[in-house]
């Protein structure tokens, strides 16, 4: 029905593939929780070497209220994973940009990462545009200081950012086909239909 398509998907999978490995809901979300801060405290430690100065990252991002704030959190909401998803994109484009003197294997686990991080938000919440100038200018900062290294340097981590962009298109478009199969409409809500914002015009 007119319901079906009308938020993202992420959220509902997420549920599923908790059930299947037998976790409950509120664990795995505050495990989802604890392993993006401790990811971004990693993606930190070439910037800052002392590990006390990593520990109170860490402590400070796994004890922000937010992430047990019972009225909102406590329910069964999306930004339960929302804002993990967030954490991990930001480790992503921090982690590139620590080690954009490293050799391309070295960073594609952090690209790997951030790419499927980015395409998992993107299916969680309808209104994710709002992270795109964040992810720009990180990744564009992180791309003129690797082209100041040299020429190779600057290649290899526009690779890695490329193997980002791709990693993350394919759970929009693997959606989008599931979603194509039944409906005969690929994309991913029914919010990005054209039929939808022409309507929104005609208002």
């Amino acid at each position: 029905d007119q319901m079906t398509l009308a938020k993202g998907p992420f959220y509902s999978i997420w549920i599923a593939l908790l059930f299947w490995i037998g976790v409950p809901l509120g664990l795995g979300v505050q495990l989802a929780y604890a392993g993006a801060c401790a990811l971004f405290t990693r993606a930190c430690q070439p910037a800052l070497r002392s590990g006390a100065a990593l520990f109170a990252i860490y402590a400070l991002l796994l004890w922000n209220p937010m992430s047990f704030e019972a009225p909102t959190m406590g329910r069964v909401i999306r930004q339960q994973i929302y804002t993990p998803l967030g954490i991990v994109i930001f480790a992503g484009l921090v982690a590139l940009h620590c080690r954009s003197h490293e050799k391309f294997r070295r960073q594609l686990p952090w690209a790997l990462a951030l790419g499927l991080a980015w395409g998992c938000f993107w299916l969680t919440r309808e209104e994710s545009i709002w992270l795109a100038p964040s992810v720009m200018l990180l990744a564009g900062a992180a791309v003129f200081w690797a082209f100041r290294l040299s020429r190779r340097h600057g290649r290899a981590l526009l690779g890695s950012l490329a193997v980002a962009a791709l990693c993350a298109t394919v759970p929009l478009l693997l959606v989008s086909w599931q979603n194509y199969r039944p409906y005969r409409w690929f994309g991913t809500v029914d919010v990005s239909s054209r039929e939808v914002k022409d309507a929104y015009g005609a208002m």
